[in-house]
């Protein structure tokens, strides 16, 4: 367990991140912090999935604030059915939703001394991104979001 006295407004930002996701519809994704391996992933188990991944930041806080870009990569099961049609739009217009609930519940997010979490989260089209992404082979396809933030 990490001294709460070495802990980084990025940690804490990073773990606000990982309890929003957990909320999305009630509790549907898998959420796990770190690269995830999607073909070995338990699609039959977990058929929603979130990665959270902080892709760069500043080692060095500058003026007690510290610059992150941080990737979410969401995936989702998909029937079989749908597989041979390529994209379902259904499926991704339910992802872009709950990133969407994620990112905006974060800006608003205090932490335990009721202050913000983070400073600025970058919404813009320059600087945040939402991919689309499928794998017919597994039947899943998804989302990838990045967006930049500063704790």
């Amino acid at each position: 367990m990490i001294d709460p006295e070495l802990k980084s407004p990025l940690f804490d930002c990073l773990v606000k991140l990982k309890e929003l996701a957990k909320e999305v519809r009630r509790g549907a994704y898998e959420v796990r912090r770190g690269a995830t391996i999607w073909a070995s992933f338990p699609f039959d188990t977990f058929p929603r999935a979130i990665s959270i991944m902080c892709d760069e930041c500043q080692p060095v806080p500058v003026n007690d604030q510290t610059a992150a870009t941080v990737t979410l990569e969401m995936f989702m099961k998909i029937d079989t059915s749908l597989q041979e049609k390529g994209l379902d739009d259904d499926t991704l217009d339910e992802m872009r939703a709950d990133a969407r609930f994620i990112l905006e519940t974060l800006q608003e997010a205090k932490n335990v001394d009721n202050d913000s979490i983070i400073i600025s989260i970058s919404l813009n089209k320059e600087r945040a991104k939402a991919i689309e992404t499928h794998d017919a082979q597994l039947s899943v396809q998804g989302l990838i979001v990045t967006f930049d933030i500063i704790v």
